[in-house]
């Protein structure tokens, strides 16, 4: 229950009419409810106060003006119809005890006023000494007029009673676009601006089959999955999703590096000419195959190879002679073990190499030095080797020793052994860091978004003292806060503080997009807190000045530009005006019914999903 109506028992007839028409009312600020969806039913309020704007301009719908008829008549009408307060044709007339008579919407408005006088001849007046002017009201409905789209090209001419009904149907009327893109247009042009021109309208895209909004269509264009982009390096078109997997395997066009690389070739050739690189390369590339194997056999012990049955020929060798000469390594290297190990036992108890290191050594001089396994196993079988120790000194290749502690020679179980608990110990050692690591950056990035936090509001409240008593309060993604209000998820939004001056009031603005209390579902409502401010010692207190609210027109032609505007002005004796004692004040001053709902949709007072309100605070002194 807001303040200014909290101490009423029976509000009369005037206060009620005094509500409908947006007198200011002192707010309390309600609880976030949270509502079920269906639970509360919208009031039925009627938007007669809102109808079409009539003005010979033929104007945009929806102005928000109640004032009288200002069509232009045919022939003119005589003098005694018309308002003494807005000077226009009598609307709904309402006629005085003392004769005179005036549109309903303004003499109330006029009434709203502290002296209830009538605006005439200064007769005491209040709104129950009103009453209906049937008889001119007969009068005036059966007035012809030109269609206020005259300056379109309309010449219909018809009486005041039925012009509603034809400016509904009229061609040349300006209406708003359906789709919500904030363009206001003839309407025998909307259909075609439906279909072929409004940024809002549904269109498919071609290679996807997604539905959009024709503003977002280049966009999506440019990032489709499905959508087909030409290849850099050979032209072909292919798919947006596939052209990394058509330039890494396909392309013939990319560089890809030798298969050589591993072995030192460090040239790139586009795919389609690796084969003739591979033919004019053969020299070098079996230099370095050579430089490789030779490496690998110093690695493991291996002096020379046994010639018997190697093939001395320089043609290319079949697969089954490279089969076979790759096995023939398997026989030194069961010497190599039989070297290494008799010197430890004793004599005849020479032992061999394992029957799976003699199957992985074998295994591993069958591949290729292509395969990314060679290189493993040729580290697994020099791991292994590394583990017999030789007593003599007469080797040239070292091999790593074994433990002092160790009494007898070391198993290969054994060895695996000791280098899997050495491998747990390190991952244990590194798994350790990584937690230490995560533990240090969550603590950075905590830090850190607590300054970002702190900036922000520093930054925040510096622009709100810059704004000298002027904010626009820029309400995005309109439409989800209207149905988060609707079903009662938030059902109130506040705007950054801003300042009358750099020492000045604090204040905020607080906006009910589905309205409180008899607004609800009908209205927006708008209301201003006075806020705890740095300065609230060096001011004067209570508030003393005007504020005006507003809602402002977004709509592309300034000429046909309607805000909305309302002037608060301060009451010492209200508790919204007093020193705040909370950050802030839970008490507000403002409007339940500033603009109805159904004046917002569909008009351009929302544009890009965008509500804007400013507040401007005029303090006196």
């Amino acid at each position: 229950m807001s303040e200014a109506l909290s101490s009423r028992k029976a509000p009369n007839q005037c206060e009620t009419l005094a509500v409908k028409l947006r007198l200011p009312v002192t707010m309390a600020q309600p609880p976030s409810l949270d509502t079920s969806f269906g639970q509360t039913s919208s009031p039925n309020v009627s938007l007669s106060a809102y109808e079409m704007s009539s003005g010979s301009d033929g104007s945009y719908p929806f102005t928000g003006k109640v004032v009288g008829y200002d069509y232009e008549f045919v022939p003119p009408v005589d003098g005694r119809y018309e308002c003494t307060i807005c000077f226009g044709v009598l609307r709904e007339p309402r006629q005085t005890p003392c004769g005179h008579r005036f549109c309903r919407d303004c003499i109330l408005k006029w009434l709203r006023q502290p002296q209830h006088r009538c605006p005439v001849d200064n007769e005491h007046l209040s709104d129950s000494m009103l009453f209906p002017d049937n008889f001119a009201k007969r009068e005036i409905d059966n007035f012809t007029a030109k269609c206020p789209n005259s300056k379109q090209g309309c010449d219909v001419i018809e009486t005041v009673k039925r012009m509603p009904s034809h400016l509904k149907e009229c061609p040349l009327a300006f209406v708003p676009c359906p789709n919500n893109c904030a363009s206001v247009l003839i309407r025998r042009d909307l259909a075609d601006h439906m279909h072929e021109h409004c940024q809002n309208r549904l269109v498919h895209c071609p290679d996807c089959g997604q539905q959009g909004k024709a503003a977002d269509f280049e966009e999506h264009v440019q990032s489709c999955p499905h959508g087909k982009v030409k290849c850099e390096h050979c032209g072909e078109e292919v798919a947006r999703r596939e052209i990394e997997r058509h330039r890494k395997d396909f392309c013939q066009k990319t560089n890809i590096p030798c298969m050589f690389q591993a072995l030192g070739c460090e040239v790139q050739v586009q795919r389609d000419q690796l084969d003739k690189h591979i033919r004019e390369s053969l020299t070098p590339h079996l230099s370095m195959l050579c430089q490789g194997m030779v490496a690998i056999m110093q690695r493991i012990g291996i002096n020379r190879l046994s010639t018997e049955g190697v093939p001395l020929s320089a043609r290319e060798l079949t697969p089954t002679e490279i089969s076979g000469f790759m096995s023939s390594l398997v026989q030194p290297l069961q010497q190599l073990s039989l070297e290494t190990r008799q010197p430890q036992g004793a004599p005849g108890d020479s032992r061999s190499l394992d029957s799976s290191s003699v199957v992985k050594t074998s295994v591993s001089m069958h591949r290729s030095p292509s395969d990314p396994k060679y290189s493993m196993l040729i580290s697994s079988g020099t791991q292994e080797a590394s583990g017999f120790s030789h007593t003599s000194g007469a080797s040239d290749y070292g091999v790593k020793m074994a433990p002092a502690s160790l009494v007898g020679p070391v198993s290969g179980v054994e060895s695996e052994s000791l280098k899997s608990l050495h491998h747990d110990e390190m991952l244990v050692r590194h798994k350790q860091s990584l937690l230490e690591l995560q533990a240090k950056t969550e603590t950075l990035e905590r830090n850190l978004k607590q300054k970002m936090k702190q900036y922000d509001q520093q930054i925040s409240e510096l622009e709100g003292k810059m704004c000298n008593g002027q904010y626009y309060w820029r309400i995005r993604n309109y439409s989800r806060y209207q149905r988060e209000a609707e079903h009662g998820q938030t059902t109130a939004l506040h705007s950054h503080p801003f300042y009358t001056s750099p020492y000045g009031y604090k204040l905020c603005i607080r906006a009910n997009l589905n309205g409180v209390d008899s607004a609800k579902g009908s209205h927006l409502s708008l209301f201003i807190h006075f806020m705890q401010g740095e300065n609230d010692d060096l001011l004067e207190w209570p508030f003393n000045g005007r504020i005006v609210l507003s809602v402002k027109d977004q709509n592309e032609c300034c000429e046909l530009r309607n805000h909305v505007a309302e002037t608060l002005s301060s009451k010492p004796n209200l508790a919204a005006f007093q020193r705040p004692t909370t950050p802030r004040n839970h008490k507000g001053f403002g409007y339940m019914e500033f603009l109805p709902l159904n004046v917002l949709r569909n008009s351009s007072y929302i544009r890009n999903d965008t509500l804007i309100i400013k507040a401007h605070v005029l303090p006196n002194g």
